[in-house]
């Protein structure tokens, strides 16, 4: 790389590469008063196949590849608190690649993303506003609002892929947990319209609330036709494909 200018203003060019792929930093201006305890920064950050799941410790996520517009304060990770607007042409999640991702208003702070995600690819349409809180990556947090159209759950890798379910709704998601099997909170669901083998259903409301006690893990599902209360383990990726189950042998 390559560093201009002075030890409290410079500007500086430079790329990493890893086994864990490359990141690419562009134009970064730093600057730093005699009054600050840190750095003013701001630049353009571009991932190369970067496995940020990787680097945060979540298994679930894999590779990314895209570019950042960046603005922000600190150069200690933990403590850095900056705004981002960002494009992704690919981002890996639960072995499904999504392709043309974008974040507006984005915000760090302490290992908290806070901002709107939008996602335009062949299997859903996404808009995501909300928060992911990795301060204690034992226990993270997602609390946000989603709007999904057409999503294809068989090709994105949540339920076997003979079941070809689509699902169009807006949700409402908060939970918490390190692994997709120990989340806990709720998700509630609203204007539900999904497809199943190519036979089309409609739920006004469905909510989802799961807890844990003394290691048994308690459910429970409601929804316009049916409450069901359940106690004992269960996977939760496999839930959407139970749910649906239920789901297509009560709606008429």
């Amino acid at each position: 790389g390559t560093l201009e200018g002075f030890t409290h203003e410079f500007v500086a060019h430079g790329k990493l590469t890893t086994g864990q792929g490359n990141l690419v930093l562009e134009n970064l201006a730093m600057a730093k008063d005699s009054t600050a305890d840190d750095y003013n920064w701001a630049g353009v950050l571009t991932a190369q196949q970067f496995n940020i799941g990787a680097f945060l410790g979540v298994k679930e996520i894999g590779r990314i590849t895209g570019t950042a517009n960046m603005i922000g304060y600190g150069t200690d990770v933990p403590s850095i608190v900056a705004t981002m607007n960002a494009n992704f042409s690919s981002f890996e999640y639960n072995n499904y690649n999504y392709s043309n991702i974008t974040v507006s208003e984005g915000s760090l702070a302490k290992e908290v993303f806070d901002g709107t995600v939008r996602v335009h690819d062949p299997n859903i349409e996404l808009e995501n506003k909300g928060f992911v809180d990795f301060i204690n990556p034992d226990d993270p947090k997602l609390d946000f609002w989603a709007h999904i159209e057409n999503a294809d759950f068989s090709k994105l890798g949540f339920v076997d892929t003979s079941m070809r379910l689509i699902v169009s709704t807006d949700m409402r998601f908060a939970m918490h947990g390190n692994d997709i099997d120990n989340l806990d909170g709720s998700i509630s669901l609203s204007e539900l319209h999904f497809s199943k083998k190519d036979k089309q259903y409609h739920l006004n409301e469905m909510t989802l609330i799961s807890t844990r006690e003394k290691n048994q893990r308690h459910l429970f599902f409601g929804s316009d036709f049916l409450n069901v209360n359940l106690d004992g383990e269960f996977q939760l990726l496999k839930l959407p494909e139970a749910i649906t189950d239920v789901m297509t042998a009560y709606i008429p």
